[in-house]
């Protein structure tokens, strides 16, 4: 398998993961147990009333309780799908980025992009009043 492969799977695992442990903790926020449901019963059940509905109040935080802990699990595969991805990218990137500045860096040079308009005027100025600063044979600049 490529690495650009794997980075494209990390990529979409996060992606979906995210996805799913967001639709899973808002289902948790909304979630109500109207009826005695065995698998959230805790022993000893407070009820009141919702809009007309009952609600089994202990049962509904547990339901809560437990979809919480699968949305976080999802947003930790997300999480550390994008570590994974960002840690397999990170060399690539490095190796692509130093063979492109070095072009890169020459050329600013020779046109001097680095230098903004202003901070080249402030330089001419100051120059005219320093004679040592023009140039010389001697000049050890970059650009």
């Amino acid at each position: 398998m490529k690495t650009l492969d794997l980075i494209l799977i990390c990529h979409w695992t996060s992606i979906v993961s995210g996805l799913l442990g967001a639709c899973i903790w808002f289902k948790a926020s909304t979630a109500r147990v109207t009826q005695q449901d065995d698998r959230y019963y805790v022993g000893g059940d407070m009820r009141g009333t919702y809009k007309g509905q009952p609600i089994w109040v202990m049962s509904t935080a547990m339901k809560q309780s437990v979809l919480n802990k699968h949305a976080a699990i999802f947003t930790g595969v997300a999480v550390l799908s994008q570590v994974l991805g960002s840690i397999i990218e990170s060399p690539l990137l490095i190796a692509v980025s130093s063979s492109t500045n070095a072009v890169s860096f020459s050329s600013a040079c020779t046109t001097k992009r680095f230098l903004s308009s202003r901070y080249q005027r402030q330089r001419r100025w100051f120059a005219r009043w320093n004679q040592s600063l023009r140039h010389s044979p001697n000049s050890n600049r970059l650009c």
